[in-house]
């Protein structure tokens, strides 16, 4: 039984980008247990990334027209996570990639919420500063071996405690 999640609506600061996707930001996602994630990676934290996991194939680029081929893709170390850029004004809407675990190829895309305007039916946005984000240690991370070492951290923990920042 699959269930309808929420359609929002998103774009970069100047709106060359935009796009809709159907997410979930009221019940904890089963792959990591809590509605948004947050990383302390070179990039995530740089960034300012808050990232949830949208429903699979609903992230639709409105604009720009072209698609992601308008978009700046920046990829850096194993070369296998896209994260998009508007060429404009830098914001970065979505990340997609392929990472290996275990010997499994695991496809993935996240919506960076920081860039959610509205809810497509016009109704509230729910209050993102009400989210907890899980905490992941990615700059410690390693994807090769049998268990990922920087295991999540829980929502309830500040930044600081439990050694992951």
């Amino acid at each position: 039984m699959t269930t309808t999640k929420p359609l929002y609506k998103g774009s970069c600061h100047c709106g060359f980008v935009s796009y809709t996707v159907g997410l979930d930001l009221v019940n904890p996602s089963p792959e990591t247990g809590s509605v948004v994630t947050k990383c302390n990676c070179s990039i995530c934290h740089k960034s300012g990334t808050v990232l949830a996991i949208p429903s699979p194939g609903s992230l639709k680029l409105l604009s720009p027209p072209e698609g992601r081929a308008a978009l700046q893709d920046y990829v850096f170390d194993t070369g296998n996570v896209h994260h998009w850029l508007c060429p404009k004004c830098g914001i970065k809407c979505f990340l997609e990639g392929c990472l290996t675990y275990q010997g499994q190829e695991i496809k993935f895309t996240r919506i960076n919420v920081l860039t959610l305007d509205e809810k497509e039916d016009g109704s509230p946005l729910e209050d993102l500063r009400q989210l907890k984000p899980l905490y992941w240690d990615g700059k410690s991370i390693s994807w090769d071996g049998d268990v990922p070492k920087g295991a999540p951290k829980e929502a309830s923990k500040e930044p600081g405690e439990g050694g992951i920042w």
